[in-house]
């Protein structure tokens, strides 16, 4: 009986102690989340009343070709704080609420522009450091707007395409709970084992564009 006694104790103490750290754990991380949900939610808010006024401002005026990518960086910063920061801070400030993002049409509006717009806001400061640093070096050569815009529009063309490319193959975008974000992977769509070449292609494209497309309207 003493011994029953004594197995049952240390069970019951082993419990307390586990439960015990696992309180202590869970602690600092509910508490990061909700200091990291504020600032998300924070910022998205600030982010899109001032780039939204920004926007406004630029449009009351005739443009200059730096004026055009900076209202375009403000659009589409708009875009990142309307379906990106805003809406997914949420979980981190209230994680009942966390499974809204479960609902595919929600995902798969805020995955696909939140895609975008991340790519997009790369390639338009990669287009404005091309242009500065040109000016700068050749400031007695003229770089057409016209090229520029089409160069822009291209591309943007081309993130939508790559956004939606789960689509075309039957694939939607996913909520992943630790990163609060909805997301696919390149695996979801293209096998790595018995497609390695494409996926190899595929993923360095994917990398690298935002960074080459910018100097091609210098080279031609």
């Amino acid at each position: 009986t003493t011994l029953l006694y004594t197995i049952k104790f240390e069970h019951c103490s082993s419990d307390i102690a586990m439960a015990s750290n696992s309180t202590e754990s869970q602690f600092p991380t509910q508490v990061i989340d909700r200091v990291f949900g504020a600032m998300s939610l924070l910022s998205g808010v600030v982010g899109f009343i001032g780039n939204a006024f920004i926007a406004k401002m630029l449009l009351q005026h005739r443009l200059s070709l730096s004026a055009k990518i900076f209202l375009m960086i403000a659009l589409n910063d708009v875009i990142t704080s309307f379906f990106g920061a805003i809406p997914f801070s949420i979980p981190r400030l209230f994680p009942d609420q966390a499974g809204v993002f479960g609902v595919s049409v929600l995902c798969n509006i805020c995955g696909p522009l939140l895609n975008i717009s991340e790519r997009y806001s790369v390639f338009l400061i990669a287009v404005l450091s091309v242009t500065r640093a040109v000016a700068l070096r050749f400031p007695l050569l003229y770089i057409k707007q016209s090229r520029v815009v089409i160069l822009m529009a291209i591309y943007f063309l081309i993130q939508a395409l790559l956004a939606c490319l789960p689509f075309f193959k039957g694939v939607l975008y996913y909520y992943e709970s630790m990163y609060t974000v909805c997301t696919w992977t390149l695996e979801d769509i293209i096998d790595f084992n018995s497609q390695y070449i494409w996926y190899q292609i595929t993923y360095h494209l994917l990398l690298f564009i935002p960074f080459f497309l910018p100097s091609l309207f210098v080279v031609f």
